[in-house]
């Protein structure tokens, strides 16, 4: 009887008895002597599965086998470098509330290890109402001097992940690395500054229009690219004129590549923008804007673009079409007007 339920559940509730099998099995591999060994044991994590790993509790809350989480919380102050960061990513990948304070003391003091903590720390679940403590670790870090300037690739990504609200300091983050810096190699200036424009797309605060408008001009078409999805993001009328003026300055041939942020292997990796034309995703911002200017206005740039955003621009003609008839458009043409 007792096998007869264990095995209705192994069957019914996702392989229970071989993802038991396999955490216990962790479990002697992180308590193991052998660094190597421990590190086996955090990367058989990584491969079984946050999804296999976490369970929810009544009042919603994500909970992780407790010997478990104590052992990984362990693996912190591993005295093993690679067995630490991965520790980290794993608290990052398990979404672990314990591990925010030692990570974000990882942060300041940790040289070698200060990129993967803030990484980790920017993975955490974002929180709707009462903010999650990696938010308020990453608000007290975007004013800690070293962090910013050693580490602003994964500050960026973090803060973007969490949506902190430190839009001007992600401001001069870009500004400092839009200038030719001798201590900084170009190809990391260039993800530092998508890194940034990304982040304060996340945020969705239109204050921040004229640092996406400086970004349409930036001179690497990754950084104006992730710049015209910033602007789709936040929805905003007066892109609308900057947005025009860079699709007029574009060509047809320019092809966004896909972005990704820095992380560990195990996990999907985040996506800042998914390869397009570079038109397209101009046109996908301006549809954002429900400008009535532009039905006139696409009727004169149709001719000799990218034909995916020549298809864009014949749908949203027709459905600003609609809204004129409908009287939709009548308040932003008075605005307009004035």
């Amino acid at each position: 009887g007792v096998m007869g339920c264990l095995l209705l559940t192994h069957f019914t509730q996702d392989h229970f008895l071989t993802r038991f099998q396999k955490v216990g099995l962790t479990l002697t591999y992180l308590r193991s002597d052998a660094s190597l060994t421990r590190l086996k044991g955090l990367n058989i994590l990584v491969d079984i599965g946050r999804y296999r790993l976490v369970s929810t509790s009544d009042e919603g809350e994500e909970l992780v086998a407790s010997a478990l989480e104590k052992a990984i919380l362990h693996m912190l102050a591993d005295p093993h470098e690679g067995v630490r960061a991965r520790a980290a990513f794993v608290s990052g990948n398990l979404h672990l509330k314990s591990a925010v304070p030692i990570l974000e003391q990882m942060s300041k003091e940790d040289d070698i290890l200060r990129e993967v903590a803030l990484l980790a720390l920017g993975a955490m679940p974002v929180t709707p109402i009462t903010p999650h403590p990696a938010h308020l670790a990453l608000k007290r870090l975007s004013k800690h001097q070293k962090v910013i300037d050693q580490q602003p690739l994964a500050l960026s990504i973090a803060l973007g992940r969490q949506r902190v609200h430190v839009g001007d300091l992600l401001v001069e983050i870009y500004k400092t690395h839009l200038t030719e810096n001798k201590q900084t190699p170009h190809h990391e200036s260039r993800a530092i500054r998508e890194a940034v424009i990304w982040a304060l797309g996340e945020l969705r605060d239109a204050v921040y229009i004229q640092a996406l408008d400086q970004a349409l001009r930036d001179p690497e078409l990754t950084v104006r690219c992730l710049a015209a999805l910033s602007f789709e993001k936040m929805v905003v009328f007066e892109s609308s004129t900057l947005l025009r003026r860079a699709f007029e300055s574009s060509v047809k041939e320019a092809q966004c590549p896909q972005v990704i942020a820095p992380t560990q292997e195990g996990v999907k990796a985040l996506v800042l923008i998914e390869k397009k034309s570079y038109q397209l995703a101009l046109m996908r911002a301006l549809a954002t804007t429900d400008d009535p200017r532009l039905m006139q206005w696409m009727v004169d740039h149709q001719e000799g673009i990218d034909p995916m955003a020549n298809r864009l621009m014949y749908k949203y003609y027709k459905a600003l079409e609609k809204q004129e008839k409908s009287g939709l458009l009548d308040s932003l043409k008075r605005r307009i007007s004035k």
